[in-house]
């Protein structure tokens, strides 16, 4: 997916790589929920939570490429 800058592609990239991260592993989703006492607002919102969908989607592809080296 191409970035374009804008505020709603970050929201819909964000949402697009947590929903996915969240299919994929339910320690995640822990993860998130524990995320949930920090409510930030407006831009800082969606800095946070592409953060974290960034981070999840990162440790799923590095878990995923340990188990097809198994």
């Amino acid at each position: 997916m191409r970035d374009d800058g804008s505020l709603d592609h970050q929201n819909k990239l964000a949402q697009t790589e947590q929903d996915s991260a969240l299919q994929t592993s339910p320690l995640i989703d822990l993860r998130l929920a524990a995320c949930d006492g920090f409510v930030p607002l407006g831009q800082d919102a969606v800095n946070h939570n592409h953060h974290i969908a960034h981070n999840a989607h990162r440790k799923v592809q590095h878990a995923q490429r340990w188990v097809s080296t198994l």
